[in-house]
């Protein structure tokens, strides 16, 4: 009995931090095209002051 629940718990572990890590993934991911976009946003802006 106490194996199935350290199995289950090993589990739940690896199912906790690969959701965590996509999130991570996630976060970044959208951050580097709002890093992005925020640049065409300024090339924009300077050409239309230039």
């Amino acid at each position: 009995m106490l194996y199935i629940y350290n199995l289950i718990y090993i589990i739940y572990c690896l199912l906790n931090t690969t959701l965590r890590f996509k999130y991570i993934f996630y976060f970044l991911f959208f951050y580097t095209l709002n890093i992005k976009e925020i640049n065409k946003i300024k090339i924009k802006m300077y050409i239309k002051t230039s």
